[in-house]
């Protein structure tokens, strides 16, 4: 009876630690990285504007290659949706997107939903900066709110520093990305001049 007795004192804390957590915890969250690419708004654009294009330079494709992935509705419009299921659930998880803004060559807003390893919803998109003809800002991010019973977590998690590498990685290879599609476009005159 006795260790019963302290058993559930040990609960009660733990559930009154839970609690106060959750009361101070973080009620949301964003993160957000930037990078100026040596390349016209339009390149840069072309990069995110559609998700078939991001094979070429997700961050998570490259974690995890065994990951399949879908695109439903018309590529690069309003209600196009993304979805994935992650060969490692760890890396890449089970979720989708569906664009909820885009205007070209300058952003393009989605949801985003998570239904493994855990459930979660935000928002997040590509916002373009054009600093001149030949140079674009782009900044990536991610936002969202934290549901209650997740908060206590969340106070010992920090997603900045958990998702901000990957954002950082994506961006370096659209960087990546852009400069191989200008210097397609600069030989294809050479070329259909000879």
């Amino acid at each position: 009876m006795k260790i019963l007795k302290v058993l559930l004192g040990i609960v009660v804390i733990v559930l009154l630690i839970g609690l106060v957590l959750s009361l101070v915890g973080p009620k949301n969250y964003k993160v957000e990285r930037s990078k100026v690419i040596d390349a016209p708004a339009s390149i840069v654009f072309n990069q995110f504007g559609k998700f078939s294009h991001w094979d070429a330079w997700s961050p998570w494709k490259e974690k995890d290659p065994s990951a399949q992935y879908k695109v439903e509705g018309e590529d690069g419009t309003v209600g196009a949706k993304y979805s994935w299921f992650g060969g490692q659930p760890d890396i890449t998880g089970t979720g989708s997107m569906v664009i909820k803004e885009v205007l070209p060559n300058q952003k393009m807003i989605y949801d985003l939903a998570f239904s493994e390893p855990w459930e979660m919803q935000s928002t997040g998109g590509f916002i373009i900066e054009a600093i001149d003809s030949n140079r674009t800002k782009l900044s990536w991010h991610d936002e969202g709110d934290i549901p209650f019973g997740q908060r206590a977590i969340m106070t010992f998690m920090n997603l900045d520093e958990m998702m901000g590498p990957d954002f950082e990685r994506g961006l370096d290879k659209i960087d990546s990305m852009s400069h191989i599609e200008m210097g397609a476009m600069m030989i294809e005159p050479i070329s259909a001049s000879n």
